[in-house]
């Protein structure tokens, strides 16, 4: 599986922007270590969505988290030092995706660059693409989108919220933003 940030994302400004001991904890809980080689997008997606405060499902996380979560998200960060978490993990520039696909939106369903790509990484052509991670005052619970794009006529994407329980992060709740 090819695992990578979405769209738009810039190049994180400092080494302040890469991912905290909690942010690594959630990104690999959301990505896991694959056995085979995966790769990533080196940066976080710059995300925005204007309803994570005041949208009908807003009840369901703490308010804070929200405000953290629309801040924080609006940034690009580096996602390269998982790869100390998983030899697996292998990184590409936003540089060589742009290349292939033009803008990356949030949905990729043009067919352009697949091929490409699959010549470059063979396997499934899929990606998963992250925005920053916000969490609450406590820092017991967190927010972070994650969307699934493949080849073809494929993917999805959910606002993913997570809770913290002792040391280990677990996905709390899961909610759809997109499927098709």
């Amino acid at each position: 599986m090819l695992l990578l940030s979405g769209p738009g994302a810039g190049t994180p400004k400092s080494d302040a922007d890469t991912p905290t001991v909690d942010e690594r904890a959630i990104y690999s809980t959301l990505i896991g270590c694959p056995e085979s080689s995966a790769i990533v997008r080196e940066s976080t997606t710059v995300f925005v969505d204007e309803d994570v405060l005041d949208g009908p499902l807003s009840i369901s996380w703490q308010r804070a988290t929200a405000r953290d979560w629309a801040l924080r998200s609006r940034a690009a960060s580096t996602l390269r030092p998982l790869g100390q978490d998983c030899p697996a993990i292998r990184f590409v520039a936003n540089s060589e995706l742009t290349r292939w696909f033009g803008t990356l939106d949030e949905e990729v369903s043009s067919e352009h660059g697949w091929d490409d790509f699959e010549r470059r990484y063979p396997g499934p052509a899929r990606f998963l693409a992250f925005s920053r991670i916000g969490f609450s005052t406590d820092h017991r619970e967190a927010m972070v989108y994650e969307a699934e794009n493949c080849r073809g006529w494929c993917g999805q994407a959910s606002r993913v919220v997570l809770r913290k329980d002792g040391d280990v992060w677990a996905i709390q709740r899961s909610f759809l933003r997109w499927a098709r």
